[in-house]
């Protein structure tokens, strides 16, 4: 057997059996009430395809870091407050979505993914980013929409294959300069954060979108940076900001 779906059920948890099915590629688990993963998962060393999308799940077991072959691991709309180190293992991992968690931190071995193109962050618990997030230059979509982030590392501006870079309602008061080093970035959302001040991006030629508020007291909000050639959408959103007494 190499393909097992099983979506749409009442499992809440599998049995240790699973561990058997050693030849399987896809197991789509989607919306199956499960809570735990038993350890055998780990020995799907073929697997390529794992879908735990809309479970209850609040941690993986580390065994997951075996399986080696993975490309794609969708834990969307999950509990998850932590990931294992091991999660680094998987080097050969092209798509990791874990919107919708509850995950404070990321381990510093999410560098280890070097083959990843797509992460997806949004609406966790997310404070800060491990430097290491600069070590994923394969990287083309980095969604953190929905966190609390109030900083971004400089490492970021690493990740020179980046074309989406979605931000949004964070805490971020400002972006680091080296944004403009992302040469091939194509998309900036920074709606709903504190930021009053870009850097410089008339370098990036490929940026076709730029999102950001405009905060203001009672005067003209103001453009203060320069804008490249190619942008053809500049969407700026009027916000209030209260004045001190």
């Amino acid at each position: 057997m190499e393909s097992l779906y099983l979506s749409y059920n009442r499992l809440e948890s599998l049995p240790n059996e699973i561990g058997n099915l050693i030849n399987l590629k896809a197991l789509n688990l989607y919306k199956t009430n499960l809570k735990t993963l038993p350890n055998e998962i780990g020995n799907l060393i073929n697997l390529k395809t794992l879908n735990l999308k809309g479970n209850m799940l609040i941690s993986l077991p580390n065994e997951i870091g075996n399986l080696i072959n993975l490309k794609t691991v969708d834990l969307n709309e999950n509990k998850l407050n932590s990931l294992p180190n091991e999660i680094g293992n998987l080097i050969n991992l092209k798509t990791l979505d874990l919107n919708e968690n509850k995950l404070n931190s990321l381990p510093n071995e999410i560098g280890n993914l070097i083959n990843l193109e797509s992460l997806y962050l949004s609406y966790n618990h997310l404070e800060s980013l491990p430097n290491e997030i600069g070590n994923l230059i394969n990287l083309k979509t980095l969604n953190l929409k929905g966190n609390i982030l109030n900083s971004l590392p400089n490492e970021i501006g690493n990740l020179i294959n980046l074309e989406s870079l979605e931000l949004s309602f964070n805490n971020l008061i400002k972006v680091p300069e080296v944004l403009r080093n992302l040469e091939k970035l194509q998309e900036v959302n920074l709606i709903r954060n504190e930021i009053e001040l870009l850097p410089s991006i008339e370098k990036l030629k490929n940026l076709k979108k730029v999102y950001k508020d405009i905060s203001f007291t009672f005067v003209n909000p103001q453009v203060n940076f320069c804008l490249p050639a190619s942008l053809i959408r500049l969407s700026y959103t009027l916000r209030p900001r209260h004045l001190s007494k």
